[in-house]
C-alpha cells in the first residue's frame, strides 16, 4: 500500500450511494486509508489520501488536499506557522512519503509555491 496507513474501518450502509458506487466498495468491506505528504512548508500541507479495500491493492477513492494552519484569536482568524513540534512531525512524514510510489491520479495544478518576499 502506497502512503502511510492512518485509518481502517468497516463500510457502513449509510456511506454507500444509492447505486452502490465508490469503485464497488460494499457494506461488508473494510477499507484502509493512507496519506502521503506531497509537500509542506511553515503553514501549509499538500497531502494525498487514498482509500483501498483491505486485501485489494487498487485505489477505491483518492483525495488531494491543501491544508492551511490558522490561528483564531478573539477578534480575527489568520494563517499562522505550525508549532515547532508539528513542523518536526511533518518533516518526518514527508521524508517517509518521499520513499513511497505515487499511485493515484495527481493534480497538475495543485502544489506549494515558495513564498514571495
Amino acid at each position: 500500500m502506497a502512503g502511510i496507513p492512518i485509518f481502517e474501518t468497516r463500510i457502513l450502509p449509510e456511506w454507500i450511494d444509492y447505486n452502490g458506487h465508490l469503485r464497488e466498495v460494499l457494506r461488508s468491506d473494510t477499507v484502509a486509508v493512507s496519506v502521503r505528504i506531497e509537500a509542506a512548508d511553515h503553514k501549509r500541507i499538500h497531502a494525498t489520501f487514498e482509500m483501498r479495500r483491505v486485501g485489494d491493492p487498487a485505489i477505491a477513492a483518492s483525495a488531494e488536499v491543501m491544508l492551511l494552519h490558522v490561528r483564531q484569536t478573539s477578534d480575527r482568524v489568520a494563517a499562522a506557522p505550525f508549532p515547532p513540534e508539528v513542523n518536526a512531525a511533518l518533516a518526518q512524514l514527508q521524508a517517509a512519503s518521499a520513499a513511497l510510489p505515487a499511485e493515484g491520479p495527481a493534480s497538475r495544478r495543485m502544489g506549494l509555491r515558495p513564498p514571495t518576499s
